[in-house]
Order: C-alpha cells, then sequence, then structure tokens
C-alpha cells in the first residue's frame, strides 16, 4: 500500500513557508498521518510481517528573495518583452526552483550568446554558479548535444533565493511574494536531502545507514516483496535489512544491459 501525505500548500500565495510555525504545523500533521498508519497495522494484526518506508522527494528550502534572471537578459538585448510576456528571445531562462535553465535559441550566435550569459551572471553575488555543458554529467544531467530538450546553461541560486521567469521591470532581486520557500536546487546541495526511513519487517532497530539514492527505494521495496525489477536503475539497499530478509537479486540486471 502506498499512501501520500501533501504539505505543498506551503508553497501557495501568502504562505509563510517552510521552517515557521505553519510549517511545522504541516510536519506534525504528517506525522500524524503516519501514527494513524502505523496504529491501523496494529488493529489489523499485521505488524509483525509489515515494513513502512516513510519517504519524501526532495527537500526544501526557505527563499525571501527571487531572481528575475530573463530581467537580466532583456536588459542585455538576448530577449525582447510586450505586456508582460516574452516575444522572442535568444536567450531564455526557465526557472526550476533554486536553478535556471537557460536557453540558446540561436545556433549561429550560441557561442557569442553563451560568453555573454556567463559574463552577466557569473559575478552576480546571488548567483552561486553557472554550469556549462561540461559540468552536466557530474550532477547526472545530459548534455544538448545528447538531449535536445536540455539547456544550454544552468544559473545556480544561492542559499535563500531562488527563480521565477519575469521579463518584466528592472530589478533582477525583488522580495519574494508568491513562492516562499522551494526546491529544485542541485542535488549536491545537502538541504535537498530527502527523508528515509524504514520499519518493520526485515529492518534492525536503530541502524543508521547514511545517505541513500533515491532510485534505490523501488528496488529495496520490490525485494522485500520477492518482486525482481531487472529494467530498475537503482540497487538494493542490503545494508539496510536483516540478514536474510532480503532478495539480492530483485535488482539484477540481465547481462548486456
Amino acid at each position: 500500500m502506498q499512501k501520500y501525505f501533501s504539505t505543498t500548500w506551503l508553497r501557495n500565495r501568502g504562505s509563510p513557508g517552510p521552517q515557521t510555525p505553519a510549517g511545522y504545523t504541516a510536519v506534525a500533521y504528517a506525522d500524524r498521518c503516519v501514527k494513524d498508519v502505523v496504529e491501523a497495522i496494529d488493529a489489523a494484526g499485521v505488524r509483525e510481517s509489515t515494513t513502512v518506508f516513510i519517504v519524501s522527494d526532495h527537500g526544501f528550502m526557505t527563499i525571501p528573495q527571487t531572481l528575475q534572471p530573463n530581467v537580466v537578459l532583456r536588459q542585455a538585448g538576448l530577449l525582447t518583452e510586450e505586456q508582460r510576456t516574452v516575444r522572442s528571445a535568444r536567450a531564455q531562462a526557465v526557472p526550476e526552483g533554486g536553478i535556471a535553465m537557460v536557453y540558446l535559441t540561436d545556433r549561429e550566435k550560441a557561442a557569442e550568446d553563451r560568453a555573454t550569459v556567463i559574463r552577466l551572471f557569473r559575478e552576480r553575488p546571488e548567483i552561486a554558479a553557472v554550469l556549462t555543458s561540461d559540468d552536466f554529467a557530474k550532477h547526472g544531467l545530459p548534455r544538448p548535444d545528447d538531449y535536445p530538450q536540455m539547456a544550454d546553461l544552468i544559473l545556480v541560486a544561492k542559499d535563500g533565493y531562488g527563480f521565477n521567469a519575469t521579463a518584466y521591470g528592472e530589478e533582477f532581486v525583488v522580495r519574494s511574494d508568491t513562492t516562499l520557500g522551494t526546491h529544485g536546487f542541485l542535488a549536491t546541495n545537502p538541504k535537498m536531502n530527502a527523508t528515509f526511513v524504514a520499519s518493520g519487517r526485515g529492518i534492525p532497530r536503530g541502524k543508521k545507514i547514511g545517505l541513500v539514492k533515491n532510485i534505490d527505494i523501488a528496488p529495496t521495496i520490490a525485494s522485500l516483496l520477492g518482486v525482481a525489477l531487472p529494467s530498475a536503475d537503482g540497487q538494493v539497499l542490503t545494508d539496510t535489512f536483516e540478514s536474510g530478509t532480503a532478495r539480492s537479486d530483485s535488482s539484477d540486471k540481465p547481462k548486456g544491459e
């Protein structure tokens, strides 16, 4: 059984965001929901044969300020805007929370525009890094030559900042007024670490296993169920289990894959 507890209202307009009384209330609510599930397991008399996994897909960060890279691109002549709508762009930033994907649309001028975008943003104090395609692989991202929908550059915000898509106005840094918390930062940022708690059948009490990859969770659950996932990218977290519980072959891939 899979159960989903949502606290996405923390990012709604007017919300105080994470690490606030409202944020902690949302976490307390999710914790209470977990309690209800565990009590239902006890009531059904299946505690000894049940394993519970509590997971999340990413971390979360407060962003009191928002960055508007398309304003800078417009001011540099790389983008045009009319009636608050982008009309044309040789370079345009698509926000993804704590990063912004920059696409260069004029291939004949791509080298020139790439150099301009790097110059415009690399030294700004709110920007942690400007990633080029040479940096993508170490972050698990494809190069645009291999995947046409991939961006040409990635802007990485420092902690406390997020990106939006606004192209009008004159300010690069504005006060956040719609989204006061976000994710979408690089996975190397420890604040993006998600949740992993396992308890119940086959799980030793009190054991700490350190960081795990999200792609390992499905093969690990499948292993407990005795189900093989030969196409899974992840591996079974064998260190999580008590000896003899896991089927180590559940994520084995056929030879040649």
